[in-house]
């Protein structure tokens, strides 16, 4: 189902992001992995093995940087056919309940 598939998963350096992309991999998707944390070596280990993977390094709240993550996927892959939308700023975030964040702050965290 997944198999050549052409895929962009953002928060993708390490953690659930990481997981994402290699699980993609391992499906037979190709996957552009994009994180503000330079994700090379996340990348690296999908290549190493049998998938197929390259690392962007953009930071999803700058256009400039989500057009070059497209523009990386494409000229690399010849197109898109999803995106995991994976990045947040967790650490950004207070403790507290969830009603009581300010909308400004969760805006800039999701």
């Amino acid at each position: 189902m997944l198999k050549d598939k052409r895929i962009i998963v953002t928060g993708a350096a390490q953690g659930i992001g990481a997981a994402l992309a290699a699980g993609l991999a391992e499906l037979g998707a190709r996957v552009a992995l994009a994180d503000i944390e330079d994700p090379a070596d996340a990348a690296h280990r999908i290549s190493a093995g049998s998938g197929v993977a390259i690392s962007v390094k953009a930071d999803v709240t700058i256009l400039a940087d989500c057009e070059a993550m497209v523009n990386a996927a494409e000229a690399e892959f010849g197109g898109i056919d999803g995106i995991v939308c994976n990045a947040a700023l967790f650490s950004a975030l207070p403790l507290q309940a969830f009603d009581e964040i300010e909308e400004a702050l969760w805006d800039k965290v999701m």
